[in-house]
């Protein structure tokens, strides 16, 4: 499973998947993970 994005929703979709044994890939442009969140906290 690709998750593109690594925002709220994108760390979301990846604990589900990891949930029903999935193996998610995460793709993200920038450096860190958090998405806006990291700008806004």
């Amino acid at each position: 499973v690709a998750v593109v994005g690594t925002g709220i929703s994108g760390l979301a979709a990846t604990k589900c998947c990891l949930g029903e044994w999935l193996e998610p890939t995460c793709f993200e442009k920038s450096e860190g993970v958090g998405g806006l969140w990291c700008y806004t906290v």
